[in-house]
């Protein structure tokens, strides 16, 4: 099983990024994040922050065990340029190209087996849209595979909780509001209009 990360539009060129990126194919991830914390320049930032993505989501979404993983490929792509011009004598300008790339990590197991942590997976229940709408949006919490005694795993909540309706509309006003402009009271922009308006 692979796992990967990516960050995209990473502020630094693809040639600069893929000098760092050979040398970390096939590495342990242990040894990869040592390498990378003592390598100079910006290149092993952006690399580090992307491969320790690509663990989290290894371990946490796939509960895979940390110490088997390798790094299987580091994939540098070119992003977007930025244009720019840089003004120089005699009313002439020479052009500036801001690179940007795309970083991919990729981690795997070395023999491609995954090894997943006992006790971390859960049974999810699939219902139909009537009966989600039938319980008024309550869906029940999710109860782990290995748990003997069939106990609810968030303890505070239980499937006869009742939902607010008014909270998925208060919600869904946030969102709204957000998209036209944002809340009058946070909103400096707004607040000053509104102030402008009174005024008048």
């Amino acid at each position: 099983m692979e796992i990967f990360a990516t960050h995209k539009n990473a502020r630094m060129s693809p040639q600069k990024l893929r000098a760092l990126a050979r040398i970390l194919r096939g590495m342990p991830v242990h040894q990869a994040k040592a390498q990378l914390q003592f390598f100079p320049g910006k290149a092993a930032v952006i690399i580090h922050d992307v491969l320790k993505s690509a663990i989290a989501n290894a371990t946490h979404n796939f509960s895979m065990v940390e110490k088997d993983l390798v790094v299987r490929e580091v994939i540098i792509n070119q992003g977007f340029v930025m244009k720019r011009i840089m003004p120089v004598s005699r009313g002439m300008a020479h052009p500036i190209l801001k690179r940007t790339a795309h970083v991919t990590v990729t981690v795997g197991t070395s023999d491609g087996a995954a090894k997943v942590l006992p006790g971390k997976k859960s049974e999810i229940a699939t219902i139909s849209a009537e009966e989600f709408a039938a319980r008024g949006g309550a869906d029940e919490p999710h109860v782990h595979a290995d748990d003997a005694d069939g106990k609810v795993a968030d303890k505070g909540a239980t499937p006869e909780t009742p939902v607010r309706p008014e909270k998925s509309k208060e919600a869904f006003q946030k969102v709204k509001m957000m998209q036209q402009g944002g809340d009058v009271k946070t909103s400096g922009r707004r607040h000053s209009l509104k102030t402008k308006k009174g005024g008048e």
